[in-house]
C-alpha cells in the first residue's frame, strides 16, 4: 500500500472555476466539484493527515485495566483541533 502525501494539506481557491483545490505545497491532493457541500468536503479532504496522525497516535496509548485507552489533556484537545479543522469550527 503506498502512503498518502504528508501533510499538512490546505485549501485553495481557483478563480478560473468554482472548484477549490486541495494541495499540499506543489501537490495536487484533490479538487472538489462546484457544488452546496463542496466547502465542508474540502475542510474534511484538507484536514485528513492531522486526524490520521491523531488518531494513529492515539490507538497506540497504553489500554487502562478495563480495556479504555486513557487521554491525556492536550491529545484531547489536538484530537479537538483536527475536528475543527474538518468542521470549520
Amino acid at each position: 500500500m503506498s502512503r498518502h502525501t504528508p501533510g499538512p494539506w490546505r485549501i485553495v481557491e481557483k478563480s478560473d472555476d468554482e472548484r477549490l483545490s486541495i494541495e499540499a505545497g506543489d501537490m495536487f491532493i484533490a479538487r472538489t466539484d462546484p457544488c452546496m457541500a463542496q466547502e465542508a468536503n474540502a475542510r474534511l479532504i484538507a484536514a485528513a493527515p492531522d486526524l490520521l496522525e491523531a488518531l494513529q497516535e492515539v490507538l497506540g496509548y497504553p489500554r487502562g485495566t478495563s480495556g479504555r485507552i486513557i487521554i491525556e489533556r492536550e491529545d484531547e484537545k489536538r484530537l479537538r483541533v483536527a475536528i475543527a479543522k474538518a468542521e470549520a469550527k
